[in-house]
């Protein structure tokens, strides 16, 4: 017998020693993701050698979460040799960070089972797919998320703007687009954008330029951008580069004078979204 409970003589040696990885029968795959895909549906398929040498193919199914939540299923597959497997979305179209995902080898089905070994892990999608032997053990967090344009909330008249990057994800910012309305009071306000970690500012823009009664300004925040302005009191403004936001930092204006009747427009942002895991 060798380590792994194999006679010198099973069908199964020559390829368990280099080929596969044995399955004893208390041994399972658990697929944990972490998801922001609504109706997504994962697919867990493979091979599998049985120990009197048949070889069977098996198909698995996992539902991820839509809200950055982590999903956990373990899958029971019997005593074999495990030659390959892949993780793909079977239903739902996402890219690199809709869906994160690892796939372990562990002791157990039900309770506190034990990690044995990763065999998987990184972005799920329809193509390219994720497969064992062959892809790399990946981060969730580069180096290329999913773009995403996002219309923030509208706030009512005399309300500043605030958007919170959500519990489970990260936000490489690329631009930011910000309109303000002052309402017919005779007095200067100065917007300023705000960037902070939920608690502690760690950098703000403004134009310099202040905004008086009844007028509209357009302020384009991007990275790279060249502070101009670009036409009457409608400012291009330069952004950090690679700014990325954990979970609860926030974007947010702070308006010196803010009065009762200004009104911002609902804050556009231009970025990348990674999952948190």
């Amino acid at each position: 017998m060798n380590g792994l409970g194999l006679s010198p003589a099973s069908p199964l040696r020559e390829l368990a020693e280099g080929q596969g990885v044995y399955l004893t029968g208390e041994d399972n795959l658990r697929l944990t993701t972490i998801g922001a895909l609504a109706g997504a549906v994962v697919a867990i398929e493979g091979r599998l050698i049985q120990p009197d040498g048949k070889v069977i193919a098996f198909a698995e199914r996992h539902v991820p979460s839509s809200v950055y939540a982590s999903v956990a299923t373990v899958h029971g597959l019997g005593e074999g040799l495990l030659t390959h497997v892949q993780v793909r979305l079977s239903t739902g179209t996402g890219t690199a960070g809709h869906v994160f995902g690892v796939l372990e080898i562990v002791r157990g089905l039900t309770g506190a089972v034990q990690p044995l070994a990763t065999l998987l892990q990184g972005y799920i999608s329809t193509t390219p797919r994720l497969a064992w032997p062959g892809s790399l053990i990946s981060s969730s967090l580069g180096p290329t998320g999913r773009p995403r344009t996002i219309s923030g909330t509208d706030p009512a008249a005399g309300v500043e703007i605030s958007e919170t990057v959500p519990a489970g994800a990260r936000w490489r910012i690329g631009a930011i687009n910000i309109g303000f309305q002052a309402d017919g009071t005779v007095i200067s306000r100065t917007p300023l954008l705000t960037i902070d970690d939920g608690a502690t500012i760690f950098w703000q823009g403004a134009s310099g330029v202040a905004v008086t009664a009844g007028v509209l300004a357009i302020y384009r925040f991007g990275v790279g951008a060249q502070g101009a302005v670009i036409a009457a009191t409608h400012y291009n403004l330069a952004l950090p580069s690679n700014l990325i936001l954990a979970p609860g930092s926030r974007i947010r204006t702070v308006t010196a004078n803010l009065q009762a009747g200004d009104n911002y427009t609902a804050p556009v942002l231009h970025l990348e979204e990674f999952i948190d895991s």
